[in-house]
């Protein structure tokens, strides 16, 4: 389903090149569904940058988005044009009003300054308390991570030797949780930080909950409020190049900068990303899109909605796992390491599908719709290839009579 942006955003262009469904206001006006209104306060100074990056991160779910710009109005952004600001992103002033599925703070380049310090900080708190009675759930990414925690939480930051830097190996820590229940037991995913928040005195705090961590870089996701505030520390939007182009931005000022860890071939910056373009932006899609699944039925989504959405991603997903299947088969012999490539492939395309599944049979067994031992047997069967496809047509017709 698409993504509803202005008809003339610069990044419409880009996102419809990669074949992403985008769709103008005008169009939206004409669509007989409920989308979901998603508010993203871009606090970046590459403000078109981070657009794409997210616009492609929300472009993963089978709903119709909405999405609105804001930025502060107690700082003069200096790398976007005063024109760009004034026709795509209104200001707090104006959207106070409204109220939001979902709401997106990004990062900041002022981490390494006290928060009182930072000049729009009174506008960012006061968002933030905003937030609380006017949007379902918010995600704060990186700094606004950072600075969430600090400001509900009193949770301080404190100074890294050195920048975190690079894609780093985390582990989830609580997989009862549905929020992610589409990640892999271990995943990769892109830090860029010189702070951090302490990962025992988030631990210590009885009203968060840790949802992964690294051993290297330190908390990645937590939550509180049973999934209305979201805390994601590293930047899993980054596209695929995103840390080559800051390694050299910074390498060209002559800043003290690292080679990031895990990111290029052979530690070559020459080679470029070691991840191939399949893979650079897995965290964002298994993230998000595990976020979309959790929600959906706090947003009003029946059971039938969730399994019937569940069911069109699976049946559309068959003539790709075959064409993987065939090229696999091709591959076998001559290029061998690639198939342990594309099967991991085929297992994020199934997890990122079966989420759908599972937040419609949990919803089922909420509304009572579908005997306990067919839900949990659904569950199961949502993960398992081929079969899950059986599930999930069987579960909606179930559902529907």
């Amino acid at each position: 389903m698409p993504i509803k942006i202005q008809s003339d955003l610069p990044v419409k262009e880009i996102l419809e090149k990669e074949n992403l469904f985008v769709m103008d206001e005008n169009r939206a006006m004409h669509q007989d569904i409920r989308p979901i209104y998603i508010l993203i306060l871009n606090l970046m100074p590459l403000k078109e940058e981070t657009e794409l990056q997210l616009l492609r991160s929300l472009s993963n779910t089978p709903l119709q988005v909405d999405v609105s710009f804001m930025a502060v109005e107690s700082h003069q952004a200096k790398n976007t044009s005063r024109s760009h600001l004034n026709k795509f992103y209104q200001t707090f002033s104006e959207l106070k009003d409204k109220k939001f599925d979902g709401m997106i703070i990004t990062g900041a380049p002022v981490e390494q300054m006290e928060f009182e310090e930072v000049d729009y900080w009174e506008e960012v708190t006061q968002i933030m308390d905003w937030s609380e009675t006017h949007v379902t759930s918010t995600i704060f990414l990186c700094w606004a991570a950072q600075a969430a925690l600090y400001h509900f939480y009193g949770l301080k930051k404190r100074k890294l030797d050195k920048k975190m830097f690079g894609l780093f190996w985390h582990k989830v820590m609580n997989r009862k949780i549905p929020l992610v229940r589409g990640f892999d037991d271990v995943f990769l995913a892109p830090h860029s930080r010189h702070t951090e928040v302490p990962i025992e005195d988030v631990h210590a705090c009885k009203d968060l909950t840790v949802l992964a961590e690294s051993d290297e870089a330190g908390l990645f996701l937590a939550m509180a409020e049973d999934g209305r505030k979201i805390f994601v520390m590293g930047h899993p939007e980054y596209d695929r190049v995103t840390l080559d182009g800051e390694y050299k931005r910074d390498l060209g000022k002559g800043l003290p900068i690292e080679m990031p860890e895990n990111y290029y071939r052979d530690n070559n910056p020459e080679n470029g990303p070691l991840l191939p373009p399949a893979f650079a932006g897995v965290s964002a899609v298994l993230c998000l899109g595990a976020i979309y699944a959790f929600f959906l039925p706090r947003l009003g989504f029946q059971s039938k909605q969730l399994l019937f959405w569940c069911m069109v991603l699976k049946i559309c997903n068959i003539p790709i796992f075959c064409l993987i299947f065939v090229v696999s088969c091709g591959l076998f012999v001559v290029i061998l390491p690639v198939i342990p490539l594309l099967f991991s492939f085929d297992c994020l395309l199934l997890l990122s599908t079966s989420m759908y599944g599972v937040s419609g049979l949990l919803q089922c067994r909420r509304e009572n719709t579908l005997p306990s031992k067919v839900i949990w047997l659904n569950l199961i069967l949502q993960f398992l290839f081929c079969v899950d496809v059986v599930s999930a047509i069987y579960c909606y017709f179930k559902v529907r009579k």
